[in-house]
């Protein structure tokens, strides 16, 4: 949204411009009023790491975003898209959970998320764009790809999001679920909530014989205030009773970047 001629008023930063302070007070007059905060009405934007060959970070692209480069992170749909992967995000984390999301051959796009594996799913061997073959799970069906994928539930800057894992982040997934097993209640000895902590995410490069791309680091960072904590809680809580879902991932994103790459098209 382009921003307005500046006016005497107060300056918004969840709406980006300044506003004459009728608006302001109407603004409170009205506040939710055409928003449903019905929890199964969400989707949830996805977060990235931008790889080289990421769409977001190709300036002559249609799909380019400013300022966008490659280690980034991308928070689809928030106001500020791109944070530095050095200097990191600050996120809670409030639940993982395992889906299997189903896309079209050659590129054509998503298809369904699915709870539990298709009944149908097999093993291929398919080749790639870049000569390569790759084990790969295909629907037996229609000849669908099938990626499995760990989704982290989390909160950043206050506001929920998804952070799929694939490929080599699956280990990055289950180091930091494992991690969190490392806080105890002192008294009870209970494991703690997960979104009682907020953890720095920043990204790092890795390579291997086949590529370079750029990977994810966690550290913790803080605990979490009781107002984040009775977020992350009912964020979680929602996510277990199916009330909130990821929005539609992304193909030429999640095909981009070497060794990430998943999607053997």
């Amino acid at each position: 949204m382009a921003k307005e001629p500046k006016t005497t008023g107060t300056d918004v930063a969840t709406v980006g411009f300044q506003l004459p302070s009728e608006l302001m007070e109407a603004y409170k007059q009205d506040a939710g009023m055409g928003i449903s905060f019905k929890a199964e009405d969400q989707l949830l934007p996805l977060i990235y790491v931008l790889q080289t060959n990421s769409p977001a970070c190709d300036k002559r692209g249609d799909n380019y975003i400013e300022g966008a480069e490659a280690g980034d992170f991308w928070l689809r749909n928030a106001l500020e898209p791109i944070r530095n992967g050095v200097e990191g995000i600050i996120a809670i984390p409030c639940e993982m959970t395992r889906a299997w999301i189903e896309w079209l051959p050659q590129r054509q796009g998503f298809v369904a998320r699915h709870d539990n594996p298709p009944p149908d799913m097999k093993t291929e061997k398919i080749r790639g764009d870049d000569g390569r073959e790759k084990v790969t799970l295909v629907r037996g069906e229609n000849g669908n790809i099938i990626q499995d994928t760990r989704e982290f539930f989390l909160l950043v800057d206050g506001q929920p999001y998804v952070f799929p894992c694939t490929g080599t982040k699956h280990t990055f997934a289950r180091n930091w679920n494992t991690f969190f097993k490392q806080y105890k209640h002192p008294q009870t000895h209970d494991f703690i909530p997960s979104y009682a902590v907020k953890y720095k995410l920043t990204t790092i490069p890795a390579s291997n014989a086949i590529g370079k791309w750029f990977g994810v680091k966690f550290q913790p960072f803080a605990a979490s205030s009781m107002q984040e904590y009775n977020a992350g809680k009912a964020l979680c809580l929602d996510v277990r009773a199916g009330k909130k879902k990821a929005e539609a991932p992304d193909a030429h994103h999640e095909e981009s970047g070497g060794s990430e790459s998943e999607i053997p098209f």
